[in-house]
């Protein structure tokens, strides 16, 4: 704990977050869902197959990307809304 005076905070655990593209279809629940903006949508890189594009596309032709890791609260809301099982989060004390 530290302690300035006039406020405390505790340092906690802090939480990796990893996306597995091969999973990803893009379906942006966790990017929906996150209540510390942990992700962003981006357009997916032009080596991705056809078959995964056509199914980003079916969703909006985005994938989910993780652009701000150390604002993970480790929730696991995006875990628990990824239908493609693509989402991770694993606690890594400091």
């Amino acid at each position: 704990m530290v302690s300035n005076g006039m406020t405390s905070t505790t340092s906690g655990p802090e939480f990796a977050v990893a996306i597995d593209r091969a999973r990803c279809d893009g379906e942006a629940k966790c990017f929906r869902l996150c209540p510390v903006r942990v992700f962003s949508l981006e357009r997916p890189a032009p080596d991705l197959g056809w078959v995964k594009r056509a199914k980003v596309v079916l969703h909006g032709g985005r994938l989910a990307v993780v652009v701000n890791p150390s604002a993970c609260i480790g929730c696991m809301a995006c875990v628990e809304a990824c239908p493609d099982r693509a989402v991770y989060v694993f606690r890594s004390d400091s």
